[in-house]
């Protein structure tokens, strides 16, 4: 893990879970954040890979989920009228 490409330091709680899930293909690089995903204070990760991002929070059941590229890509063409109303909403690029 020493040569693990991560923003801050790594969130210990998350370690179990990371090895196992890791333990032969390390992601490309990781971003610690110190928000969960119920924008409390607490750890997040998320971990980027050729194929998808893992996102691991404290704020989740499972403590991590993933999707890969080709389902966020998917949502985003299911999604593409929402995007364009939020984008002209917005003035801008989402």
């Amino acid at each position: 893990m020493s040569s693990l490409l991560c923003n801050r330091h790594f969130p210990d709680r998350f370690k179990k879970s990371f090895d196992r899930i890791f333990a032969k293909n390390p992601p490309l690089f990781c971003v610690a954040g110190d928000l969960t995903m119920k924008s409390r204070y607490g750890e997040s990760l998320l971990c980027f890979t050729e194929k998808g991002v893992w996102a691991f929070d404290e704020a989740l059941e499972e403590e991590y989920i993933c999707f890969s590229y080709d389902e966020i890509e998917k949502a985003e063409e299911d999604n593409k009228e929402l995007l364009d109303f939020v984008k002209d909403s917005l003035g801008g690029e989402v």
